[in-house]
C-alpha cells in the first residue's frame, strides 16, 4: 500500500499542494469557486490536523475513540480527583489513539 504525501499540505485556490510544493489534487466539482475553495481548505486542515495518525486508525474510528476516552477521563477526574486512576485512564486514551 502506498503512503500518502507527507504533511504539511497547503492550498492555493482549488489546488492542494504537498510539503514539497507538488500538486496533490485539484478540486473539480459542480460547486461555485468559493465553495470549491472552502472544500479544499477543509481537506487541507483535516489532513494537517491528523498528521501522525495512520489512515487505518482514522478509518477505524480513532478520533471518535479519542473523544470517548477523553470524556471517560473527564468523568473519572471528576469522580476520583487526585488518584492514580486518572493517569491510567489517560494512558489508555492515548494508547487507543495510537492503535
Amino acid at each position: 500500500m502506498f503512503k500518502h504525501s507527507p504533511e504539511p499540505w497547503r492550498n492555493e485556490s482549488i489546488t492542494i499542494l504537498g510539503a514539497d510544493g507538488k500538486k496533490i489534487a485539484i478540486m473539480a466539482s459542480p460547486f461555485d469557486l468559493k465553495r470549491q475553495e472552502a472544500n479544499v481548505r477543509r481537506i487541507v486542515a483535516c489532513v494537517n490536523a491528523c498528521a501522525g495518525i495512520s489512515t487505518d486508525a482514522l478509518n477505524s474510528g480513532a478520533i471518535e475513540n479519542l473523544i470517548k476516552s477523553c470524556e471517560d477521563v473527564l468523568r473519572q477526574a471528576e469522580e476520583y480527583a487526585g488518584t492514580g486512576s486518572l493517569l491510567d485512564a489517560l494512558r489508555d486514551a492515548l494508547s487507543k489513539l495510537k492503535e
